[in-house]
């Protein structure tokens, strides 16, 4: 492609007009009260969990408007404690990519530019005969391209090629050693959890053949537990405790036999009898001297046939797998989990936690509606295709339908959450015999976990897989059951998905390109202003267009190709997305605008392939040149002004009034890093790679990097959480897609140099074999420090585990709802499947509230109707239609504002919980409202006096200062009015949390103690 040097103008003035214009509107939507927690809702939300450390907070007030830049200031320490070591990391590869395109900028614009420029190439070329074959432009001049062939000049590249690799190599080791630290002290400061003790056990032999035997009478019990009413007792484990079977292993003496499981016990329980005799020569037996003939057909030694031996002997899974480990490691076992199939399961699980959540949630919007005074009414729910997804009990209970159906939502959502609850209990006792090859295993010390991950097992690599067991909340468990042929195979077809792909990609990119020489050929100078768009602007924003698609995809391809956890499913995308812009991106933009540009003479003279590529090369680079600022300067401001989310959240809470769905869009902003950081490695491979063929690459790459790092640094540490924290298990990737660049610029620089027929070339390749010393002796160096933790380092971890604890200060904030598949999650055994987590009976507490919600939103409903349509409240107060019901509504407010005077002569911080209570009687009371006005006030003395008993039972120190002075409540009124206008102030935030719904996200949950000076400029912003 070549692209004039106006339209790159264009693209440039353009980009910077659009950046200017975001970065305006992200600073003023940064401290408006009504948009400010959306864009930082780490700091305005409630926390993800007890340990999280809020970020350093940021003015936000009209005054602080540029005050978010503050952000190029954080250091390393700050990020991690507020985000993470991998957020960390990530933002460091941005300060790398600044760092490295600052050097290269100063040295290739300082020498190689004017090198350049004062050649004449260009102009021999246009000049001479065959001129209507190349298609250059002023820009072109800046690159190597105007440098002659053969010229001395070109000794310059060639040493700066030297010069680049050494910054690289600097920069790289820096970086590198700096990580390995920040690892270990990240990994160290830790609270020892679960995975830093767990390992996962896969491939586990003769596991899945026992089950296979099982399968065929578990599908027709399914199909009876399916058309029965009641489940049997769910949540059985295998028919015999691991414990109840385990054989003494003998160690220490040859001589004792195993000690045998009881067959039968007084109250009638039986348990599998155990054939010893079958037992010997595996390790559930005593040890035995064992004369080997050599012969390679004896399957003593090998790990599938021992498993099934055991098994047959009437061993349960799980006591054999707790065997295998007790035996190497002996007491150090603390927990196993031997994860049971789940593949019938998972489906109605996924359903359960979704019914469960939009009951709930619906629950919240009724009661939203009832206390702010808003319209009520039944909701239906929409079901699409009800009979094909809802099949028997759907048609059963008269919610079938060809298309869709419109049942009413309390009781759709009640009925469908109990049948999917009766489904999973009786999904859970009939796979109780069913496991799948894989297992958990914790251990009681950081030592043995070690040891466990860092060496073999087994000699039989095929079996008995071990490899550190990620944290439970990014586990894919539909994966978990998947062996090494399956997995392989499914690696396989991955790859071949991939290669497709890529080809099918590289037709968009050459339309991309036809596109660009298209604008210069057929575009008369009249339309001169429009040609400058074709050509800098479109091209860039239509291959980041088509390059967007392809991280979902890759996404698919990780859980489908067997990936075990979000981590490895991010990690895989980086890789796959990086290898992909290698590909299509880099390579096929070159091919292809080498191919249009010079199209003239590739037909005519088709002998000169090697000689264009290195004249038309050098062209393609303001493509680039406008690709990268279209990333830096178009899409991260984009990203910044979350225009998605913001029409996402529009849309959900028009649908949805629920303030509990409304927080969780604004609080759960979710991210993942495969996408970012292969673009950003990219962009360091095209720097590196046109560093030394045009200098002006450069500071394009650096202004992408400056802005980049200023708005990922706001986005990652201030807006978005992550699924995982891998302790930045994302460098060795960089490391090596970094080291990639290198390789690739090296090998472009030697062909192009050697096209230009420079006869030196050959100094050049000493740079590839410096480069491959250099990969190999860091890898070998910090391959193992970047992904496994030392003994010397886990076993002062163990002991500083037996510190004691340090006490709770007592001040526990309000935590995050991520919703009811994280607290199923967390609940329980760690590594236990969520889906054997559901329990009997926990349905009730949501079930009950649903009922008393129904029956309100019943009540008010009837109230409506009986008053001509109208209601009688209103924003959760009483509407006064008689005089009756006026001198009720004043007593109310009378005794609502003597119970928070009182509690403030107490000089507690209860008054906002009294209040609540005080209008919850006030509104109960005027549901009655066509009461006379005497009865009312007795209702409301007595139900007042209830109230006051029961806060003197939650503080009785309010009610002691009361008895003794009961003139305080009307003396405070007197003395504090200014405390008394703010407390009132605060109550609507209390009493009804979305009262002042059209504020936007800021209104859905009040702002958490921390920061009260944030919930003062909310306030304010309402109040405006």
């Amino acid at each position: 492609m070549a692209a004039s040097s106006s339209a790159l103008i264009t693209a440039i003035v353009v980009d910077l007009i659009f950046l200017f214009v975001c970065f305006l509107a992200f600073s003023l939507l940064r401290v408006l009260p009504f948009t400010k927690p959306y864009w930082a809702p780490k700091t305005y939300g409630p926390k993800l969990n007890a340990t999280e450390v809020k970020p350093r907070k940021i003015p936000a007030g009209l005054k602080n408007y540029f005050a978010w830049l503050n952000v190029l200031t954080l250091k390393d320490p700050e990020i991690i404690r507020a985000a993470g070591l991998d957020t960390a990391v990530y933002l460091r590869l941005l300060t790398f990519g600044m760092e490295l395109m600052a050097y290269l900028t100063v040295f290739t614009c300082v020498l190689q530019l004017p090198v350049n420029l004062t050649d004449n190439n260009i102009d021999t070329l246009l000049s001479g005969p065959g001129a209507d074959s190349f298609s250059f432009t002023s820009f072109d001049k800046c690159g190597l391209a105007n440098v002659s062939e053969g010229s001395p000049r070109m000794w310059l590249h060639m040493l700066s090629v030297y010069v680049i690799l050494f910054i690289a190599m600097w920069m790289l080791n820096k970086y590198s050693r700096e990580f390995a630290l920040l690892r270990m002290m990240y990994i160290a400061s830790q609270p020892g959890g679960t995975a830093t003790h767990t390992i996962l056990v896969s491939d586990i032999p003769a596991v899945w053949e026992d089950s296979k035997t099982h399968l065929k009478q578990n599908k027709i019990d399914r199909k009876e537990h399916h058309a029965c009413a009641k489940p049997a007792k769910p949540n059985e484990d295998e028919a015999v405790d691991a414990a109840d079977v385990k054989l003494d292993m003998g160690v220490g003496s040859s001589s004792e036999a195993p000690r045998p499981p009881p067959s039968g016990s007084g109250d009638g329980s039986t348990t599998p009898l155990i054939n010893r005799e079958a037992l010997r020569g595996t390790f559930m037996a005593p040890p035995e001297r064992t004369v080997y003939t050599y012969d390679t057909g004896d399957k003593s030694l090998m790990p599938d046939h021992l498993a099934t031996t055991i098994m047959s002997a009437g061993v349960p899974a799980t006591t054999m797998v707790e065997n295998e480990f007790d035996t190497v490691y002996p007491g150090q076992i603390r927990d196993l989990q031997l994860i049971k199939d789940q593949g019938e399961m998972w489906p109605l699980y996924q359903e359960y936690t979704k019914v469960k959540l939009a009951l709930d949630d619906y629950v919240d919007e009724q009661e939203h509606r009832i206390s702010t005074g808003k319209k009520v009414v039944r909701n239906k729910a929409l079901l699409l295709l009800p009979s094909f997804f809802l099949g028997d009990w759907g048609k059963a209970n008269g919610y079938g339908g060809v298309l869709f159906s419109r049942p009413d939502a309390f009781e759709y959502y009640t009925a469908r959450l109990q049948e999917l609850e009766r489904l999973i209990l009786a999904e859970q006792t009939l796979t109780a015999q069913l496991s799948w090859p894989s297992a958990f295993v914790t251990f009681k010390s950081r030592r043995e976990q070690i040891a466990a991950t860092v060496g073999l097992h087994h000699h039989d690599t095929r079996f008995w897989l071990v490899r550190p067991a990620p944290e439970p909340r990014e586990l894919v468990w539909n994966n978990l059951g998947l062996t090494l042929p399956v997995r392989t195979g499914m690696w396989f077809t991955m790859w071949v998905v991939f290669w497709l792909g890529c080809a099918f990609f590289m037709i968009p990119v050459a339309a991309v390109q036809a596109l660009i020489e298209s604008a210069s050929r057929w575009i008369t100078d009249s339309s001169a202003a429009l040609q400058n768009l074709l050509e800098g602007v479109i091209p860039g924003i239509a291959l980041v267009i088509f390059v967007a698609m392809v991280p979902a995809l890759l996404r698919l391809l990780m859980y489908f190709s067997g990936a075990i956890s979000e981590s490895e499913v991010d990690m895989g995308v980086v890789f796959r997305f990086f290898l992909f812009q290698l590909i299509v991106v880099f390579f096929g933009t070159i091919f292809g605008g080498t191919f249009f540009s010079q199209f003239n003479t590739w037909i005519k003279d088709p002998g000169q392939v090697i000689s264009i590529l290195g004249t038309a090369i050098p062209q393609v680079c303001t493509f680039f040149i406008t690709y990268v600022l279209a990333r830096g300067l178009l899409v991260n401001p984009l990203k910044a002004l979350r225009i998605v989310p913001v029409i996402i959240y529009a849309i959900m809470s028009y649908i949805t009034p629920s303030p509990k769905a409304r927080a969780r869009i604004w609080q759960l902003q979710y991210s993942n890093f495969g996408q970012f950081v292969a673009t950003h490695t990219n962009t360091v491979l095209l720097g590196l790679v046109y560093s030394c063929i045009n200098p002006i690459m450069t500071p394009a790459c650096l202004a992408y990097f400056i802005v980049s790092s200023a708005i990922e640094r706001y986005e990652q540490v201030y807006v978005v959480r992550r699924r995982y924290e891998s302790a930045g298990m994302m460098w060795p990737q960089i490391f090596h897609q970094i080291m990639t660049a290198l390789y690739v610029q090296q090998l472009v620089m030697i062909g192009l140099l050697g096209i230009k027929k420079f006869e030196f070339t050959p100094l050049l390749i000493p740079a590839p074999v410096i480069t491959i010393l250099f990969h190999a002796s860091l890898t070998r160096l910090y391959s193992r420090p970047w992904a496994e933790m030392s003994y010397h380092d886990g076993v002062d971890l163990d002991r500083k585990d037996t510190l004691p604890v340090e006490e709770d200060d007592g001040v526990h904030e309000e935590l995050l709802n991520e919703g009811d598949d994280v607290k199923m999650l967390e609940s329980g055994p760690p590594y236990l499947s969520p889906c054997f987590k559901v329990r009997e009976g926990g349905l009730a507490s949501l079930l009950q509230q649903s009922r008393d919600c129904a029956a309100r939103v019943d009540a008010t409903i009837a109230e409506t109707k009986a008053n001509g349509g109208k209601r009688l409240t209103k924003g959760g107060m009483h509407v006064a239609a008689t005089a009756a019901e006026e001198t009720a509504a004043l007593e109310a407010a009378a005794d609502l504002e003597e119970a928070r005077q009182l509690e403030k002569a107490a000089g507690k911080n209860e008054s906002s919980v009294f209040a609540v209570m005080m209008a919850g009687h006030a509104n109960s009371s005027h549901a009655g409202s066509s009461q006379a006005a005497q009865p009312m006030q007795l209702q409301m003395k007595s139900r007042r006096q209830s109230s006051v008993d029961d806060v003197e039972m939650a503080n009785p120190k309010v009610a002691h200062a009361a008895e003794e002075d009961p003139a305080a409540a009307v003396r405070g009124k007197e003395t504090e009015p200014a405390a008394a206008d703010a407390d009132t102030a605060m109550l609507p935030a209390v009493a009804a949390p979305a009262a002042a719904e059209p504020d936007g996200p800021a209104s859905a949950v009040a702002p958490d103690a921390p920061h009260a000076e944030d919930a003062g400029e909310h306030h304010e912003g309402q109040d405006k």
